[in-house]
């Protein structure tokens, strides 16, 4: 995958269903993607774009699978421009129809693996740097008070330690899931009366939604 980039670009995003969602280009289509740490690769919808069938198979939060396609694509977002990214091209309906919006794509974390990332949720901007020391700190930064939390690469997938009561927990950070999410193993060592359940649903991949416990 070659990356070409030059200084550091702020990113309008918008907020939908508490995803982050910015323009891009993929091979010359501009559309909506979700910028999403939770996934490794880029994700397109197949509804805007197609690829050569291989033999691997998709499955959604759903349980629900897909043979997948593949292709690879060029990808500019506001002057960065990453060529021969490998894609697969899956089915987004279910999440389209959560947003009421369309979703070209998803972009996950291996996009962004030599450049720094940082999103600003007051402002809805994104900033996107090189990661050499004159393009990260190139043009006017506010002083803001921060916590640094180290994170480290498990499967391609940013993972962090947090703590949940008395249970010590591995996490994926995740800016494409729009709610936290536990496994049932976790949940099991929770006090259930300490929790009020109700149900959710939850789309991912797929033409159709979950129901799950929340509270």
């Amino acid at each position: 995958m070659n990356v070409k980039a030059i200084g550091s670009h702020v990113i309008p995003f918008e907020l939908v269903g508490n995803l982050i969602i910015i323009s891009a280009i993929v091979d010359g289509k501009e559309g909506n993607y979700i910028v999403d740490t939770g996934v490794p690769i880029v994700y397109l919808n197949e509804n805007y774009f197609a690829g050569k069938m291989s033999d691997k198979v998709m499955y959604g939060i759903n349980g629900e699978g897909s043979e997948v396609s593949t292709r690879y694509s060029e990808i500019e977002i506001a002057g960065s421009v990453w060529k021969s990214v490998y894609a697969e091209i899956i089915n987004l309906e279910s999440i389209e129809q959560a947003l009421g919006k369309s979703v070209h794509g998803l972009l996950g974390c291996r996009l962004f693996r030599r450049h720094m990332i940082e999103f600003d949720y007051a402002k809805m901007e994104m900033t996107i740097s090189l990661p050499d020391k004159d393009a990260a700190t190139s043009g006017h930064r506010e002083e803001v008070s921060t916590k640094i939390i180290l994170f480290k690469f498990r499967g391609r997938i940013p993972v962090i330690d947090a703590r949940l009561g008395s249970l010590d927990l591995s996490l994926i950070v995740d800016t494409g899931s729009a709610t936290n999410i536990l496994g049932e193993e976790s949940l099991k060592n929770l006090t259930a009366n300490s929790i009020k359940w109700d149900k959710q649903r939850l789309t991912g991949f797929g033409k159709t939604e979950i129901k799950a416990d929340a509270g």
